[in-house]
């Protein structure tokens, strides 16, 4: 049975985190999380966070694997075939049961909500689903991809965008920015993920199309400028932080509230660890 408690009863746990791997032998897998030891040591930083709604980008989907047919041991879809049904689905080994998750078929990206806080309309409660990505331009590359979800948090009905355009063509990832903020409900929505976009140093039309957006719809940041008037890095290389960029971000239309972007803001540390990913997540505590 869900929870129903006042909007203001219950502070809500937000964690957003791109997990792909950073290592030069990911190559084969678009540098997603392709490592059993990563995968092992980010997931038992997400389930000692223990976060109420979580937006994962790059991760590997079960389609994914079964097509690879990985000989290499080591790697996250070696012995596939062997996992339990449930455990094939990266998202759910590194959650665990205590979520509904939504994915969008062949993409990289899931949205889970903590069973007892909330659940996914369309979704049985604690099962992994399948739901439509919103559609990309013509010509663009298929391999990224934004997700809304409705949910239900504590009473409040919620929209959820986990966002994670396109990487390279500015043009591309400018029409999926707009195509994001088309999908908004007003005055209930939350949009996190991997932007692909900085806009405290950016200047590309994906920026504008952003901040003009931000504007128009009424949205404020969560992350960034609460930890840092520029916003942290989030985007960077190995050993030192190159591009220089905070790519990844919270906002909303209605949440109040901060984050932090682990390794970075006091007192917190990386899911990795270490250098294994190359973004650092965010974790928001909110008010809705």
């Amino acid at each position: 049975m869900l929870l129903c408690l006042p909007a203001h009863a219950a502070p809500v746990k937000l964690l957003t985190a791109n997990i792909g791997n950073s290592d030069i032998i990911c190559i084969g897998y678009d540098w997603k999380l392709c490592l059993k030891s990563v995968e092992k040591k980010v997931t038992a930083s997400i389930r000692a966070i223990d976060a109420d709604i979580l937006f994962l980008q790059e991760v590997v989907p079960a389609e994914h694997c079964a097509k690879k047919k990985e000989t290499k041991p080591g790697f996250v879809c070696h012995d596939f075939e062997n996992l339990p049904g449930p455990e094939k689905e990266m998202s759910r080994r590194v959650l665990g049961p205590d979520y509904t998750i939504a994915v969008t078929k062949g993409a990289f990206e899931a949205i889970a909500v903590k069973k007892g806080v909330g659940h996914i309309k369309g979704c049985q409660d604690g099962s992994l689903c399948i739901v439509p990505g919103l559609p990309f331009p013509a010509n663009c590359d298929q391999g990224f991809s934004i997700t809304a979800v409705d949910v239900e948090i504590y009473g409040k009905q919620i929209r959820l965008i986990n966002g994670h355009p396109d990487s390279i063509s500015k043009r591309c990832r400018a029409q999926e920015v707009e195509d994001a903020f088309k999908a908004v409900v007003p005055g209930q929505t939350m949009m996190a993920g991997d932007w692909n976009l900085d806009p405290y140093r950016g200047k590309d039309e994906s920026v504008k199309a952003w901040k003009q957006n931000l504007a128009r719809k009424n949205f404020h940041y969560l992350s960034g400028p609460f930890g840092n008037s520029s916003g942290y890095y989030t985007d960077f290389l190995p050993l030192i932080d190159i591009p220089f960029k905070a790519l990844d971000h919270v906002v909303s239309d209605f949440a109040k509230g901060s984050c932090q972007t682990l390794g970075v803001s006091p007192g917190t540390k990386r899911l990795d660890g270490r250098f294994d990913l190359d973004h650092r997540a965010i974790l928001c505590k909110l008010e809705f």
